[in-house]
């Protein structure tokens, strides 16, 4: 068995052993510095609190700037440790611009070193990567840091630098970030802080994600997440959100269909319900690390004598439920005035904020058994809009003959009911359109 060794920097001498090469030292220096991808890298950045550049016509200017370079890749290793470097200053000149496409540059901070490169020097340098006319910005090499890009027009002049706002502190500093999702994971430790600065908020690491602790400007959206598909929301996939507003739409019901007639008689079903609104605030300390979300079918239409379907529940957890819009109501084959009332609005969802489905709308029909009436006509009912103006109902379809009703439109419309005049066979009713659900985060 052999015991871990290492030197320290107090064990230095003028003269004799113990001696610490350059790679010794970075090493060594890991210890003080905001942890990177691997035990002994550090985090590649800027010192914050400097601009690093500056571009005034083509004359791009390099200001004194500091910071770390940290490569753990190939001619580099995970080991060979992090390199600090300062430059005063220089300049650059951006070439002129292509006469028919962009061109977009870049400017990095290089490390050149002998023992790695065999040539010659040992230092930091700044570099201006000219890109290629009608590509991307140039790629960034191990050993390099990227500063910002500056695009050209084509055939104009170059644009502000736009920085890349990559920056590191030291061993338990605050970190700046420009955004949540640039707050790092490789070498991330229990209680470290960073600083989120399009959303003034202070987020901590938990030892298993970014969760904001603190803010300047209170709750602030960050971005909507569709769930259109039942499946799983992931926590972890959207480190740093405090709180999450969740509205669900169910599934809307299916319109009746019409029941076969024969010469004298019409038939026609009511509209489906549409689909229920329910929405809730959940904060993202009552979510597990999932949550399993269900997303409502719409209702499938069916002919008489079968009846249609209610739609689908829609939920997030437990946590808020939408219930389903109701199936239409047939409405019976008859020679004498028939139809049928619209469907319920009743619901039993669950969240903060609920809007149940219109009902459906209802039929109305006119047999030939009625004074005046020579052709069988009648109505049946259009579809219920959804809770909340998600969808719109599909449409009731009028007169004799043999008439379908139209489907429930996204997200949660009721389908439309069905018709038949004289002397025809059962006829489905439409569809109710799938509910969907919403997540709006804020951090």
């Amino acid at each position: 068995m052999v015991a871990a060794e290492g030197d320290a920097l107090w064990m230095l001498t003028v003269s004799g052993a113990p001696s610490l090469d350059a790679t010794d030292l970075r090493r060594l220096h890991t210890s003080l510095m905001y942890p990177g991808p691997t035990a002994l890298s550090a985090r590649s950045g800027l010192r914050p609190g400097a601009v690093p550049a500056s571009l005034s016509g083509s004359l791009l200017t390099v200001n004194a700037c500091a910071g770390i370079i940290a490569p753990t890749t190939t001619p580099w290793t995970g080991t060979d440790g992090p390199y600090q470097w300062a430059l005063v200053g220089g300049s650059h000149t951006i070439p002129g611009p292509d006469p028919a496409l962009q061109r977009i540059d870049r400017l990095v901070i290089k490390i050149v070193d002998h023992e790695i490169d065999s040539s010659t020097f040992r230092k930091a340098i700044s570099v201006l990567k000219t890109g290629t006319p009608g590509s991307g910005a140039p790629t960034v090499a191990t050993g390099e840091l990227s500063v910002g890009t500056i695009t050209t027009p084509a055939a104009g002049s170059p644009q502000p630098i736009v920085l890349s706002k990559i920056w590191t502190v030291a061993l338990g500093g605050i970190l700046p970030v420009a955004t949540a999702s640039d707050l790092p994971i490789d070498g991330a430790y229990e209680g470290m802080y960073g600083d989120v600065a399009d959303v003034e908020a202070l987020a901590r690491y938990s030892g298993s994600g970014w969760q904001t602790v603190a803010s300047g400007l209170g709750y602030q959206y960050w971005q909507t997440v569709p769930i259109v598909a039942t499946g799983t929301f992931t926590k972890g996939n959207y480190p740093g959100f405090r709180i999450a507003r969740v509205r669900l739409m169910s599934g809307g019901g299916s319109g009746y269909g019409a029941e076969a007639t024969t010469a004298s008689q019409c038939s026609a079903g009511s509209g489906g319900q549409g689909g229920t609104y329910a929405e809730s605030w959940v904060l993202e300390s009552a979510m597990g690390t999932t949550v399993t979300v269900t997303i409502g079918a719409g209702g499938i239409g069916a002919a008489p004598p079968s009846s249609g379907t209610a739609g689908g529940t829609s939920s997030f957890g437990s946590l808020v439920i939408a219930v389903g819009g109701s199936a239409g109501l047939v409405g019976s084959a008859t020679n004498l005035i028939g139809g049928t009332n619209g469907t319920s609005n009743a619901s039993s969802s669950t969240g903060t904020v609920i809007i149940p489905g219109e009902p459906g709308h209802p039929s109305i029909t006119f047999g030939t058994g009625i004074s005046g009436v020579s052709t069988p006509r009648g109505m049946s009912g259009q579809g219920g809009n959804a809770g909340n103006g998600m969808g719109m109902g599909g449409r009731g379809r009028s007169l004799g003959g043999n008439n379908s009703g139209g489907s429930g439109t996204q997200y949660g419309g009721g389908g439309g009911g069905s018709i038949n005049g004289g002397v025809q066979t059962a006829l489905a009713g439409a569809n109710g359109a799938i509910g969907v659900c919403f997540v709006d985060l804020f951090v």
